[in-house]
């Protein structure tokens, strides 16, 4: 299912952060040898728009680059595509509610810009 999909996605989001975060932010305990979070680190989630967002034409969305790399040959992209992927763009709020869940405080993510800029300029009526 779509939910089971992007619970999916989200756990491994979670891990790879977690394993740099891990990796980078990790610090000694003056008094042990071993390694501690400090008191104040800031568990989250980063998702990146192409790979999650889905609704690949919903709200007037433009194609990106990547749709068109995508289907130019099957070989690009291993015949994938981010037409659906994890759906984010229709399950967000149940996606948010699984990161609140599992007691994450921050959520990094991107949007497409072929949702800002569908036609891929502005319209200068509004610049």
């Amino acid at each position: 299912s779509s939910t089971k999909s992007s619970t999916i996605a989200l756990v491994g989001v979670i891990a790879v952060v977690a394993t740099i975060s891990t990796a980078t932010i990790l610090h000694r305990n003056r008094h042990a040898h071993t390694s501690v979070f400090p008191p104040n680190f800031l568990w989250g989630a980063a998702t990146s728009a192409y790979q999650i967002e889905g609704g690949s034409t919903a709200g007037g969305r433009g194609p990106s680059i990547w749709d068109t790399w995508c289907v130019q040959s099957s070989e690009n992209c291993n015949g994938d595509t981010g037409d659906v992927s994890d759906d984010h763009y229709h399950l967000w709020k149940e996606d948010v509610q699984l990161m609140s869940n599992l007691g994450l405080k921050a959520y990094r993510f991107s949007i497409s810009w072929s949702r800002i800029l569908p036609n891929g300029t502005a319209d200068c009526r509004l610049c």
